[in-house]
């Protein structure tokens, strides 16, 4: 059986995306102009500037203007010097590099969205031959920050934990008070189990104090590791203050009102995820529309907003819409867009699998999904279970093999691998050892009082004994049980899964 998508609450954590794209989101726009103190800017472009004069190279050329603009430098005549450099030789230097260039010379032009890089074909070649770009350009050029958080999102796309966090850990260590390293390093290390660490540098940084992007993930991480904040009065103000462009707050406002979602006021909530959608971006437009989903009633269309990868925010829109084919469209491009993360992929696959019957798109997105995740039991359960669905049981059990430990499976995990072997068992013709697996997975959601979860487990038991030409009064008295499940509308899957059953049996009952 596969594991349900049940996602966990929410929290408004910075996307993890290239530096060039983050550059187009415009999510380090702003800080220049809201900071002027030059004894805050974290590192002198000097040593840059040196470089750069000495040797007229791309590398070193990209190398100043990544400095140049972490650090609100951007106006200064040789960085525009360099970025000219680029431009006048495009031959030699990559796309993301001469949008870059171009954004230098004339920041108030819109910047053309960047396609994403990763598909589900050849995308794990194309990371692997960026690592190797990123770490020729590190070799030659070490001090950039900027690279080495490149380095760790390349990474953990593929799944390399220790890699990840120790680039990472580098770049923190070199710009630790800047906005794009610790947004980064905030979601990374959330991503490895690792948010104490990160929450803690956060809440003890300078740019805590003053950059409202900081402020809403140093809230968000503290939410999620159910502490306390001290930034949440001050964000409070900075929102009602006036001063910051309601765009470079959109994360802040979003990030309050998630809080005041959780402590069950409405109206605090309804105010602050209104300022959020004044201006938002991607990752806030996402967070509205799921708190909408939770009995809040917005009543947003995502399509209303000329927002870049807004993938997540139009997935549940089209999800709790019914609107399953633009679902999975949108599940897909949010995975391509976001590799690392799991969401994604537990939301396609369940979407085309659950849903659509298209079993082989699940396969796919999850065995994608394991070059990131490689020893994950929900997601190879869940491709165990698809490949068995399409009788490919060698390969299904090969994979349920590779679940060593039960240390990180939990309950629900449980119940669905039993109901996935139960269903190889049917598959392979063993009828006792598959009833035995089903009815153990029956048991254990009894122990957890989960009435869907239960219901899933007896519909896939049924489908099987239909199909396995059981006998007739067996399935008479299951199908009694199948007309007494009561399933919620918000769990489209065991409303598909139940109407399956019925027509399957009834089908075999014209045949006889």
């Amino acid at each position: 059986m596969a594991n349900l998508f049940n996602p966990k609450d929410r929290r408004v954590l910075p996307n993890w995306r290239s530096f060039s794209l983050t550059v187009d989101l415009g999510e380090l726009d702003g800080l220049k102009n809201e900071v002027n103190d030059a004894s805050l800017r974290i590192l002198s472009i000097e040593d840059y500037v040196f470089s750069w004069e000495r040797n007229k190279e791309i590398a070193i050329a990209g190398d100043l203007l990544s400095a140049a603009f972490v650090n609100g430098f951007t106006d200064d005549y040789r960085v525009k010097e360099a970025a000219l450099f680029i431009l006048s030789n495009r031959e030699k230097s990559t796309d993301n590099l001469i949008k870059f260039a171009e954004y230098i010379i004339n920041p108030t032009n819109e910047v053309i969205e960047k396609k994403v890089t990763f598909d589900l074909t050849d995308g794990y070649d194309e990371i692997k031959k960026m690592i190797r770009e990123t770490k020729n350009i590190i070799n030659k050029y070490p001090p950039n920050p900027i690279l080495y958080v490149e380095l760790s999102r390349l990474y953990s796309i593929l799944g390399n934990k220790e890699k990840a966090i120790k680039n990472m850990s580098i770049a923190v260590q070199l710009a630790p008070e800047n906005r794009f390293v610790l947004r980064a390093a905030s979601r990374a290390y959330t991503h490895f189990g690792l948010a104490d660490y990160i929450h803690d540098i956060i809440k003890k940084s300078e740019v805590s104090k003053y950059d409202p992007w900081i402020i809403s993930t140093e809230i968000a991480l503290a939410t999620i590791l159910d502490r306390s904040s001290s930034y949440i009065k001050k964000g409070f103000q900075m929102i009602e203050s006036g001063k910051h462009n309601p765009y470079s707050i959109t994360e802040l406002a979003a990030s309050l009102g998630t809080l005041e979602f959780f402590h069950g006021n409405r109206k605090k909530t309804k105010k602050m995820l209104n300022k959020s959608l004044i201006s938002p971006n991607d990752n806030s437009l996402a967070q509205v529309e799921w708190i909408s989903n939770k009995g809040y009633n917005f009543l947003i269309n995502p399509n209303d907003y000329k927002i870049k990868n807004k993938y997540e925010a139009l997935t549940l829109d089209n999800y709790y819409n019914n609107n399953f084919d633009e679902a999975l469209k949108n599940s897909i491009a949010w995975f391509c867009d976001m590799p690392f993360s799991k969401s994604p992929i537990m939301f396609s696959s369940h979407i085309a699998g659950s849903i659509l019957d298209k079993n082989y798109v699940a396969i796919n997105i999850l065995s994608a999904g394991l070059e990131s995740h490689p020893n994950d039991p929900q997601i190879i359960n869940n491709l165990a279970y698809a490949l068995a669905l399409e009788n490919k049981l060698d390969e299904a059990e090969e994979y349920l093999g590779k679940i060593v430990s039960s240390s990180n499976i939990d309950q629900t995990a449980n119940v669905c691998l039993s109901a996935t072997k139960g269903l190889i068992a049917f598959r392979r013709g063993n009828q006792k050892k598959g009833r035995t697996l089903y009815f153990e997975s029956i048991e254990k959601t009894d122990d957890m009082k989960n009435n869907y979860l239960k219901g899933l487990a007896m519909l896939n038991y049924v489908r099987e004994e239909i199909l396995n030409n059981s006998d007739e009064s067996l399935l008479n008295n299951l199908m009694e049980q199948v007309d007494k499940i009561q399933i919620d509308k918000m769990f489209p899957d065991a409303i598909k899964l139940k109407d399956d059953v019925i027509k399957l049996y009834k089908k075999k009952e014209r045949r006889n």
